[in-house]
């Protein structure tokens, strides 16, 4: 192999890559500014979202898109999320996987309360149409105080 198709090849590493990471920032602009159609694109047509034990595991456009657009006019006063250190793993050209740290903070619309959550997303994502896109998405929790959830998936911490 010669040296440009190698650099060629790394290249395409960090572009992709990129473009991983900018699917969940934009996941999280999505649900902090109350764009829920937006947020939904960012998916692939048969996505899942777990967002834990306690809640029914979100499939396709539709249901991720009522459930969510519910979520942000009836629960949410408002939300703010950030994500940091993240892990992109591009196993092909068509598929990645992506863990990224989260901080979460949520005002609950009903009592004007505070939630935090600190935690993990991980992601599975394909390329469709040349754009990486969410297929599955859990989201994990390290801890919570005020949280609307009492039970979340582990980040998987080994004793």
């Amino acid at each position: 192999m010669n040296s440009s198709n190698i650099e060629g090849d790394h290249l395409q590493l960090l572009i992709d890559q990129q473009a991983i990471q900018n699917c969940i920032i934009k996941y999280c602009y999505y649900f902090d500014t109350n764009q829920p159609d937006q947020l939904v694109q960012i998916f692939t047509d048969d996505a899942s979202i777990d967002y834990g034990p306690e809640v029914k595991t979100l499939k396709g456009h539709p249901e991720i898109l009522a459930t969510i657009s519910h979520g942000l006019t009836h629960t949410f006063a408002a939300t703010s999320h950030h994500v940091s250190n993240f892990m992109v793993e591009v196993t092909d050209s068509q598929s990645a996987t992506l863990i990224c740290y989260l901080y979460a903070w949520h005002q609950y619309k009903e009592t004007g309360n505070v939630g935090y959550l600190w935690g993990q997303y991980s992601l599975h994502l394909k390329r469709v149409r040349n754009h990486w896109k969410i297929c599955d998405l859990v989201l994990r929790g390290t801890a919570t105080q005020d949280f609307h959830r009492a039970n979340m998936h582990s980040i998987g911490r080994m004793n």
